[in-house]
């Protein structure tokens, strides 16, 4: 069975969701997403920008909706419980975590720390970092450790941000079907989604509404400027 689209299964594209109209759709992990388009069970999928990349000879690249962030992205963590940053570091990092363990590397060697990565089954913070000092946590499960006694060390977003002058490019359209023409009229559409995607995350993991809209609001699904040179930096930087 084919569907049309396949979105990432993540409360930053809960507006895309909801504002699409271009027929059947599908919601799942990063991985599985870009499964479902390279074996063209959907004929588009958003996938990770690293994922995108390794894969591209096989892919092509739509120039919207993406997953950008303009600011803080409160969703990429670097954290521990109670240790400061050190010059030696090693980092539980969970699956589907590519992109953002990219930017991460990127941050961490332009601030001269080295680092080791312990891959884990885990996505929560307290079991990730049971399994090392410190610990890489993305989306809901990153969100969540605002509200707790866990240690945000790192914004790893927007410090890549603040040191590299570039959005953050987390997700990209990509489908197998050469010249696909989509109807972009919804994408636009799903800025007005936000604020009740804010209310619904709130109260789902239990965050305030106030950091809820905080995270909306930073989150960009058209390609400006800066998205655009941020694909030309990873580009460059990733060997297919």
């Amino acid at each position: 069975m084919h569907i049309e689209w396949t979105f990432l299964k993540m409360s930053h594209s809960d507006p895309l969701v909801m504002a699409f109209k271009g027929g059947s759709m599908d919601r799942a992990s990063p991985s599985a997403s870009l499964a479902n388009v390279l074996d063209s069970r959907s004929i588009v999928s958003m996938v990770s920008l690293v994922s995108y990349m390794r894969n591209s000879k096989d892919l092509f690249l739509l120039q919207e909706p993406v997953i950008s962030f303009a600011g803080q992205t409160l969703s990429t963590l670097l954290v521990s419980r109670n240790n400061d940053m050190q010059k030696n570091m090693e980092i539980a990092v969970s699956a589907d975590t590519e992109t953002t363990k990219w930017y991460m590397s990127n941050v961490l060697k332009s601030m001269g720390i080295e680092y080791i990565l312990r891959s884990s089954e885990y996505i929560e913070a307290e079991d990730l970092l049971n399994e090392a000092d410190y610990a890489l946590v993305i989306g809901d499960e990153a969100l969540k450790v605002f509200s707790t006694r866990i240690r945000i060390l790192l914004d790893i977003g927007y410090e890549f941000l603040r040191i590299f002058q570039m959005f953050p490019l987390y997700a990209v359209s990509v489908t197998r079907e050469d010249n696909y023409k989509i109807l972009k009229d919804w994408i636009a559409d799903s800025d007005k989604y936000k604020d009740e995607c804010a209310e619904k995350l709130a109260a789902r993991i239990d965050i305030s509404t106030a950091l809820a809209r905080r995270y909306y609001g930073n989150v960009r699904y058209r390609p400006d400027r800066s998205a655009e040179k941020t694909l030309s930096f990873v580009r460059k930087s990733i060997t297919v």
